[in-house]
């Protein structure tokens, strides 16, 4: 269970950063952990050009209460965000380089060939390259709605073992906002036996005051 608050300032009309405290509560049968984490962000929003640009430092904390005498860390990451819009119109792409903080992410693969079962370390400059950025695209006829496509080849190397399908790797989203309140869904299928949804409410308690 993570119960978390977030707190932003804008510190000028194209600067705002944040942070996100989270409480990280976790229990396995008898044994039980308890963590406190912070995320810290930074973004730069050119209006002008339809330009933002993110840095975030993720899971910054530690383990409070272990489920033994080892502590285990939290995971560290940092990461960095470019969005583009494509002139005037609804469409914009972007970029997000994470796990900054290990350059090599190998992987097995699982070739497909007959009577033969060997797998093959996958650790190329490539490889590692495209294991740290995610893809995405997305459109946004007004503020009110938009609709995101991302792919992640991390997650598609990662499931080359586990019966990934055609949409291993790829995600999608929609979002809607009405005055305060603001729906999230997103939707992902990494491999045949498994499918994840994802829902996300929020109120603008600001808005909703003034």
């Amino acid at each position: 269970m993570v119960f978390e608050g977030s707190y932003s300032h804008d510190f000028t009309d194209r600067l705002r950063g944040g942070i996100n405290i989270k409480l990280v509560y976790s229990s396995y049968e008898r044994y039980s952990a308890f963590a406190l984490a912070s995320d810290i962000g930074l973004n730069y929003y050119d209006d002008d050009h339809d330009l933002s640009l993110s840095l975030v430092l993720k899971n910054m904390g530690g383990q409070l209460k272990r489920f033994e005498e080892k502590h285990d860390p939290l995971p560290f990451d940092i990461q960095l965000g470019f969005m583009k819009g494509l002139g005037e119109s609804p469409f914009s792409f972007g970029i997000t380089a994470f796990n900054l903080t290990k350059w090599n992410l190998p992987y097995y693969s699982h070739p497909q060939q007959s009577g033969n079962d060997a797998i093959e370390l996958k650790s190329s400059f490539g490889s590692n390259l495209f294991r740290h950025l995610i893809f995405c695209a997305q459109y946004m006829p007004s503020q009110q709605f938009y609709i995101d496509l991302a792919y992640n080849y991390k997650t598609r190397t990662d499931m080359s073992s586990y019966q990934r399908n055609f949409l291993s790797g790829f995600s999608a989203g929609l979002g809607i906002k009405v005055r305060s309140f603001s729906i999230g869904l997103a939707y992902a299928m990494p491999h045949k036996s498994a499918s994840t949804i994802l829902l996300n409410l929020g109120l603008g308690i600001g808005e909703l005051l003034q």
